[in-house]
């Protein structure tokens, strides 16, 4: 069905119009399809354009000179066209039928026409396709979803959920990303299927994780917020669930924001970047409160109350590696995620730190990350935070960069070296890098120009 609304054709790309026509000259129907189409329709940014058609695929293959089998996926009735260098999935129209898994198809039938092939799509927001010329091609009524900004299954909602439960996650992810309500019969669908996703592998669920926390900290909150409704968070991680507990209380004058769990979302929407390490590092910050809170009568404090998380920023560092594992992120965000937890106290400590230390934390390439994630974890507290003094620490730490030249610290540190405290003092072991790091403390801290003659003395006055 076609119907009175088109797009620009200019918004396609080159070689994906070069795929439609030539299939559209042999006799056969071709269409850009799915979220390349809904995106379009919406002015977001599109990354992929995915065509649909019922060219058989073997004919697609006689059809294009650089025709590529990815894996198996010829046998589903999917192969990657590239043309001047550009990739494009090209699928044939299929329908298919149980998924005993709750994840893969246990049999798939090609077949002629679009509106059977948008039956077994995921949404109806991604099951819209679009002609060459930029006409739109909507049997499931899509485009009137994307209207009324709702998000609404294919059909009957829970056969779409028990056909892939990754479905519910992505329900939410498009829901957040795209400030879009979800239809009541969908939403209750998931609801009552949601322990099903623990038949989905943790890599696609960190995948999910991992886009939304590219669209940035409110869609990150957005989406926590959905799945907490759909009591799923268990299916991200434990830890999630446990910050959502309400007795997680915070000291008013501290956080006027709330509890524990709203100071993290609130945190998440004051958030401005898009870089999915920085809003996860703001997610996971707190999660060491969940098992280090305790409480004590203080009349200074509102209620008379005073709640405390003593080294829940060393602990939550353990528990962050403990999300990452389990979501199967890679080694160097799990690292980059555990450190910002651990720190993130640290950074308003600054004004009381050695020039040395605060340029050992400077020069750290996760300073930058840290730093983003610290400052929205300060601001969202509203008239609790001291612009003031976050200020003065900012100051302090470009004041720090720019007094000690980038070549400095690598030169004191090659001239204070293992040999010549050796040399000097006749000692082994561990007892040189204690000295090394404090000579090198000192002169950082005590910043001049120095020689190496410099160093042997500072070496022989202070441990000789």
């Amino acid at each position: 069905m076609t119907i009175d609304f088109k797009i620009d054709p200019v918004n396609f790309p080159d070689g994906g119009k070069k795929i439609l026509q030539t299939i559209n000259n042999a006799g056969f129907e071709a269409l850009f399809v799915g979220g390349c189409v809904r995106d379009l329709i919406m002015g977001k940014e599109v990354k992929d354009f995915d065509i649909a058609t019922n060219m058989p695929v073997d004919e697609v293959e006689s059809t294009f000179n650089n025709v590529v089998n990815i894996g198996q996926s010829k046998d589903f009735g999917i192969v990657c066209v590239v043309i001047d260098g550009e990739p494009f999935e090209v699928a044939h129209f299929r329908k298919e039928e149980d998924y005993s898994d709750n994840r893969h198809p246990d049999s798939v039938e090609l077949v002629s026409d679009f509106t059977t092939d948008t039956s077994r799509r995921d949404f109806t927001i991604n099951a819209i396709g679009c002609t060459v010329d930029g006409h739109i091609v909507d049997p499931q009524n899509g485009l009137a979803d994307i209207g009324k900004k709702v998000i609404r299954c294919v059909g009957d909602p829970r056969q779409r959920f028990s056909e892939d439960s990754l479905r519910i996650i992505r329900m939410s992810r498009f829901a957040a990303r795209f400030g879009f309500s979800i239809d009541g019969n969908t939403f209750d669908a998931a609801h009552k299927l949601v322990n099903n996703i623990r038949n989905v592998s943790r890599e696609r669920i960190g995948d999910e994780l991992f886009k939304v926390a590219s669209y940035g900290g409110p869609q990150l909150a957005d989406f926590f917020e959905i799945m907490a409704d759909l009591a799923s968070l268990q299916h991200i991680h434990i830890h999630m669930v446990s910050l959502l507990n309400k007795d997680l209380k915070h000291t008013f004058e501290h956080h006027p924001e709330g509890n524990v769990w709203q100071h993290v979302m609130a945190a998440l929407r004051h958030s401005r970047s898009r870089d999915p390490i920085v809003n996860l590092g703001i997610a996971f910050h707190d999660v060491g409160k969940t098992v280090t809170m305790s409480v004590e009568s203080d009349d200074s404090f509102s209620g008379g109350l005073r709640y405390r998380y003593q080294n829940h920023a060393a602990i939550g560092a353990d528990m962050v590696e403990e999300i990452c594992d389990s979501l199967k992120l890679s080694s160097e965000h799990k690292k980059t995620l555990s450190y910002v937890a651990k720190n993130h106290m640290n950074i308003w400590q600054i004004l009381k730190m050695k020039r040395s230390t605060i340029l050992e934390m400077i020069r750290d390439p996760r300073f930058e990350t840290l730093l983003q994630v610290s400052l929205v974890d300060d601001s969202c507290r509203g008239e609790a935070s001291d612009p003031e003094f976050i200020q003065s620490c900012l100051e302090r730490i470009e004041e720090v960069k720019s007094s000690v030249p980038s070549d400095y610290e690598m030169k004191v540190r090659k001239m204070i070296n293992g040999h010549l405290i050796m040399s000097l003092l006749g000692i082994k072991g561990s007892q040189i890098g204690l000295v090394k790091k404090d000579v090198t403390d000192f002169v950082l801290n005590n910043f001049d120009e120095v020689s190496e003659d410099d160093v042997i003395r500072i070496i022989k006055e202070r441990h000789g």
